[in-house]
């Protein structure tokens, strides 16, 4: 479905999802069961926008909605701990479905702790495997006649681990016109997220369109990160129906009238009869989520406190008349160059890094001319190339390069 601002896709993962869905579509005559049946066909809207994952059984686009292909990695990963099909073969599927398929995200590694600890891995790792199959899939795109867009996933897990791996992609020249958002899905912190978004999207550049894998309606309930996404996906949109057909709990009595067919009492059959019904009805509160009007004090991660650095060197006026200037880095975190340098073997954000340590410098400099041991001041001849202008270095901006070497060992197979 469509609003002004957000595109929201219906992940499709089942056959009677599939089944469910492909009846609303008014370009495809294949599935004409509804009309057999005792559901009112006029009571659904046709779905506009559809995911399905390459990983999946059942795959197939058909004619009619915009879709993207997902790689399928978290699905992938959880079950071997790597993928069981190449680059080439993902590209053969879009080819082949390329009349449908809009936009496909490259291949990619998620992030979840659980699963990079089940296989002993790391963030940076599995950031490392992304972008060196970003490469590999764009150099075969290129070679291909395909007119379906690719997206670059930025992956990550908190705030430094995403804006680390941008800094990694437009390094290596793999920033896409349109960018998905992942490892973002499995979360219960929706602070976190909505905080994880809005960062995320201030570090792209703005011709960029943003798109979150999975990211929850709960999480749409801001009006900021609704504005800083263009499009997102979830499966969320099956869970009434899930959960009545599997529990004993059965939350929200309502539901249990609604269902037409039944495994046993009670208890309602996934069927595409009862998946029409829920998705009607999440599409209704969908609607209405997306039609609000957009409230100006609202602000992402309503949770974290964030303090101005007026506000801040007001309270802390002790520190702040200190010889330090106080320093905000582009990942939201305030940071005190007065304190000690941090364990250059801890990972961090390297904006905050480079913010930090240039302030530093420039501190030094100025200490050294007071005290004439500096090297404009003594006998000693000035430095020259690129040390010299890290060294003049103005306070708080990030180098404007910083070369990266990065690890393309493949996982065992």
């Amino acid at each position: 479905m469509h609003s002004d601002t957000l595109d929201f896709y219906w992940t499709v993962s089942s056959g009677s999802q599939r089944k469910a869905l492909r009846a609303l579509s008014q370009a495809d005559t294949t599935e004409s069961v509804i009309v057999n049946s005792e559901l009112d066909a006029s009571r659904f809207p046709e779905p506009e926008h559809l995911m399905v994952s390459f990983a999946s059984k059942m795959n197939e686009p058909w004619p009619g909605p915009e879709w993207i292909l997902d790689s399928g990695g978290y699905s992938t990963l959880s079950q071997t701990g790597s993928y069981d099909s190449t680059v080439t073969e993902h590209l053969d599927f879009v080819a082949e479905h390329d009349d449908c398929i809009s936009r496909f995200a490259l291949r990619d590694w998620a992030c979840e702790p659980s699963l990079l600890s089940e296989y002993g891995r790391t963030v940076s790792t599995h950031q490392e495997w992304t972008t060196r199959d970003h490469i590999l899939q764009l150099e075969a795109y290129e070679t291909r006649d395909i007119d379906a867009e690719p997206m670059a996933v930025v992956q990550g897990y908190d705030i430094r681990d995403y804006l680390e791996h941008i800094d990694e992609l437009a390094d290596y020249g793999l920033i896409t016109d349109y960018v998905g958002l992942g490892s973002v899905c499995r979360r219960g912190q929706d602070a976190e997220i909505k905080n994880t978004i809005l960062r995320v999207r201030e570090a792209l550049p703005e011709r960029v369109s943003l798109h979150g894998f999975g990211v929850k309606q709960s999480v749409l309930e801001s009006p900021a990160v609704r504005n800083a996404l263009d499009s997102v996906d979830s499966n969320a949109w099956e869970q009434n129906l899930y959960t009545d057909a599997t529990t004993t709990a059965h939350d929200g009595p309502e539901w249990r009238d609604e269902w037409l067919a039944y495994r046993k009492p009670g208890f309602p059959r996934c069927s595409w009869e009862n998946y029409l019904i829920t998705y009607l009805d999440y599409r209704n509160r969908l609607t209405n989520l997306l039609d609000r009007p957009h409230d100006s004090t609202d602000r992402a991660g309503s949770n974290v406190s964030v303090t101005s650095l007026a506000d801040w060197g007001a309270n802390n006026r002790d520190r702040a008349a200190a010889d330090y200037q106080l320093l905000e880095c582009v990942c939201g975190r305030q940071i005190d160059p007065g304190a000690p340098s941090p364990d250059p073997r801890t990972r961090g954000c390297r904006h905050c890094r480079t913010a930090a340590l240039s302030h530093w410098d420039a501190v030094r400099d100025r200490r050294e001319r007071a005290i004439g041991t500096h090297p404009a001041t003594s006998s000693r001849s000035l430095p020259t190339g690129p040390k010299a202008e890290q060294t003049s270095a103005s306070a708080g901006q990030p180098a404007a390069s910083e070369s990266r070497t990065t690890q393309t060992t493949l996982p065992n197979q």
